[in-house]
């Protein structure tokens, strides 16, 4: 073992060492005796050094390079170097584009042994605490995750009280920049294009709107039997929905959502025609 002095200052010391598979409180005893420096680790420090092998190194130099592998760090205070765990740091991620849900799972295995992940759906964030290195991965696979283009997907919604043409444009301003929406009116229902987080918003906006609104309409009929076509308008109708035949008048009055009335409109112009009412 070898070591001088360079300049008359013991942080100055310059060592040339030689070791492998030494533990690694018993390597910075050795420093210590070595240099003359004072050098105490907390508890937590330990684990064995492969190899120490430096030749005509500053000694703090040295110190910081075999700390780095344990991601361990030191500090001098008062002429005391405290060798102990480099802190854990936490870091919130807000994702635009990805849920944090989906993602969560890919991140996992870029966790260190003490790492830890907590997710907030509702801010559709993630709280990340780990060892400083592995927080810049983390980081880093986050950013590429969360690009816009590699989460797109394509959901169709059908809609059960609200006509397709009329949520249209109530959904158009909460598309992203990428996001697109197509309306099949022969199936009521909306096919969108978007990044996953926007459509998880938009299925909210979806439900909150495709709620049963009662309305009522009053349909004559002019050559088919009321009590007949009301048979076949029950089809048409949602468990919310319900009628009433005014035989009397041969008229059905109809409550239900806009939808179902549509439906029934279109049946009722199909049936209500001489050519499909003659009897023989």
């Amino acid at each position: 073992l070898l070591y001088k002095k360079i300049g008359g200052k013991k942080d100055s010391i310059s060592i040339s060492i030689d070791f492998k598979d030494i533990d690694l409180n018993d390597l910075l005893d050795i420093l210590s005796a070595m240099t003359g420096l004072n050098i105490i680790a907390s508890p937590e420090v330990q684990g064995r050094v492969p190899v120490a092998r430096f030749e005509n190194v500053p000694v703090l130099k040295a110190l910081e390079i075999i700390l780095e592998f344990f991601d361990y760090e030191y500090e001098i205070v008062d002429n005391i170097i405290r060798v102990s765990p480099i802190p854990l740091v936490s870091q919130s991620f807000t994702l635009k584009s990805a849920l944090a849900s989906e993602i969560e799972s890919s991140l996992k295995p870029l966790l260190s042994e003490v790492g830890k992940i907590e997710l907030n759906q509702e801010t559709n964030s993630l709280l990340i605490t780990d060892k400083p290195k592995r927080m810049k991965e983390i980081a880093a696979s986050i950013l590429k995750l969360d690009e816009p283009d590699r989460q797109l997907s394509t959901q169709s919604f059908s809609l059960k009280f609200i006509q397709a043409e009329a949520i249209f444009p109530l959904i158009q301003p909460h598309l992203s920049r990428l996001g697109k929406i197509e309306a099949d009116l022969s199936t009521n229902s909306l096919l969108i294009t978007d990044t996953n987080y926007s459509l998880s918003k938009i299925e909210k906006v979806i439900l909150s709107l495709d709620h049963f609104k009662a309305q009522e309409k009053l349909f004559s009929l002019k050559f088919a039997l009321a009590s007949e076509v009301a048979k076949l308008i029950s089809g048409y109708l949602t468990p919310e929905g319900d009628l009433e035949v005014r035989e009397d008048k041969n008229e059905i009055l109809v409550k239900a959502s806009s939808y179902s009335l549509e439906k029934i409109d279109h049946l009722l112009a199909e049936l209500d025609i001489p050519s499909k009412q003659m009897k023989k």
